[in-house]
This record gives C-alpha cells, structure tokens and sequence, in this order.
C-alpha cells in the first residue's frame, strides 16, 4: 500500500508542469469538436513522461492506460471551453476571443494529466489498469461522452471516476457525496395540436 506521504510527493514532483499546462490551456481555450490544439498539448505533455496515448480520428481527444491487469477503472476529464469572452487581466487570461474555460474543464484536463503523470510512477505498483480519458464537447448537445461509449472507448471498464472544481470547497480537499451532486440541463421538444389563434388572443 503506497503511503500518503509517498502520493504528496508524487504529487509535489508534477504540480508545477500541471500548472504550466493549466494555464496553457486556459489561454488557448477551444470550443466543443475543435479540440484540437488542447488534445495535442495534452498528449505531448504525457509523451515527454513516456506515456503512450490513443487519439480520436478527428484528433478532439485521447486517452491512456496507465497500468496493465483485468481490473479497469477510468478518470474522465473534459477538455472543452464555453462561448464567453473572458474579461481578465490576468497573465494567463484567454487569448481568444468569444472562448473561455468558464467552467473549469482546463482545471480537469490539467487534473487528468497530473493524474496520469503520478500514475506512471508507480505503474509496476498498480493492481490494476487504469485509464484516463480526455472527453471532448462535454459542453456540446448531444455531448462528447456518447461518441466515445460508441466508439468503445469505456469498454472493459469496471467503473468511471468523473470530477470537477467546486469554488466552494478549500483547494487541496475532495468532496463527495451519495446522491446526485449537481442539477443537469436537457432538451426537449413540445408538440402543440389544436385550432389555431391570434397570439394575444387564443
């Protein structure tokens, strides 16, 4: 069993490139199914550690196995940015114009890598296979996560670990809970049948 004071320091060797990488990607943010710069930062970054990497075909995200074994688990991360421009002075603002990581899939994506990175050092240590996955268009409807079940990308998987930044929680802690954790936005379509009528006046 890996003892916490051996995870700090994992965690403490990666955590200045997993910020670099932040805010790289914070800067250049990217909207759902243009991912492409994003997808290609990451997967540099994980194969300077020697990390091997699976690209989608269109190169809008990727994943990686970390470990071997029957036992499978997955992290997943979104990489995407919304349409909002980012009025901000600060040095890592977004350089692009009417895009920005409003909602903190540059922290997930960045999450994603320093997980893989601490991972691959203690491969040979694992129970297991563990695979991280850099999900494209979270953002988009229908979303990037049904692309890639389609395209088998959780197959053989026992179960998936999906996060995201919570501002209220003190950086360096983890919430969780039993239940649903945040509300969810859907479409829907409705039919209306019957007699026409004038609009102030059915």
């Amino acid at each position: 069993m890996i003892q916490p004071e051996r995870w700090q320091g994992l965690v403490a060797e990666v955590l200045p490139e997993v910020v670099e990488l932040r805010r790289a990607i914070h800067r250049h943010p990217e909207l759902a199914h243009h991912e492409t710069e994003t997808t290609s930062r990451i997967s540099s970054t994980l194969a300077r550690a020697g990390i091997g990497t699976t690209l989608r075909a269109p190169a809008t995200g990727l994943y990686a196995n970390i470990g071997s074994g029957e036992r499978a688990i997955g992290f997943r991360a979104d990489i995407d940015a919304l349409p909002i421009n980012e009025p901000s002075d600060r040095p890592f603002a977004s350089e692009v114009p009417d895009a920005m990581h409003a909602c903190g899939h540059d922290f997930h994506a960045a999450i994603g890598v320093g997980i893989a990175l601490v991972l691959s050092r203690i491969s040979d240590e694992l129970p297991g296979m563990v695979r991280v996955i850099f999900q494209p268009a979270e953002e988009a409807f229908p979303g990037g996560a049904i692309e890639l079940v389609e395209e088998g990308w959780i197959d053989g998987l026992s179960s998936i670990i999906a996060f995201h930044v919570d501002p209220t929680i003190p950086a360096g802690q983890i919430g969780t809970r039993v239940g649903a954790v945040t509300g969810s936005a859907d479409r829907f379509n409705i039919l209306l049948e019957g007699p026409g009528g004038h609009t102030a006046r059915p």
